[in-house]
């Protein structure tokens, strides 16, 4: 009960919404190898295989961000940064905070990439390292050995 003019009368309810991040959906498999290249320049080589979880909303690398990362190093590339060659491949040439990145998505629902990074500060990371790809809501994440 408040009292008008009380200086403890309660103060007016603020309305507020939260966004709930929904959780990625993991591959259903998900592997990769690692070459690390300590350089210079230091860098990485992550090649392998993933495969979307069957009706799921599948990945589109050109309209969705796409996370690459190595132990320490991890990299966003913004939606509409990926092209789509004439073959079909997603492919992506460009630097992101200095480091030259080239990564290639090809497939449908079972996908190959290859991804190239030169510049990637890897400092800290030891073997075993957690590597990790993330494409809109989708992703996988793996510990390998890269030395």
């Amino acid at each position: 009960m408040s009292v008008p003019g009380s200086p403890f009368a309660p103060e007016p309810v603020a309305r507020t919404s939260m966004a709930i991040a929904s959780p990625c959906v993991p591959f259903s498999a998900f592997a990769l190898r690692l070459t690390v290249l300590t350089g210079p320049p230091p860098g990485f080589h992550l090649r392998g295989t993933f495969t979307t979880r069957a009706g799921g909303n599948g990945i589109n690398p050109v309209t969705e961000p796409v996370t690459v990362r190595v132990g320490t190093f991890s990299t966003a590339i913004p939606p509409g940064s990926f092209a789509v060659n004439p073959i079909g491949h997603f492919v992506f040439h460009g630097v992101i905070n200095g480091v030259r990145l080239i990564v290639a998505i090809v497939g449908g629902n079972h996908f190959r990439i290859n991804a190239v990074g030169q510049g990637a500060n890897l400092t800290g990371t030891v073997n075993p390292l957690t590597v990790g790809l993330t494409i809109g809501n989708d992703c996988g994440t793996a510990v390998i050995t890269g030395f």
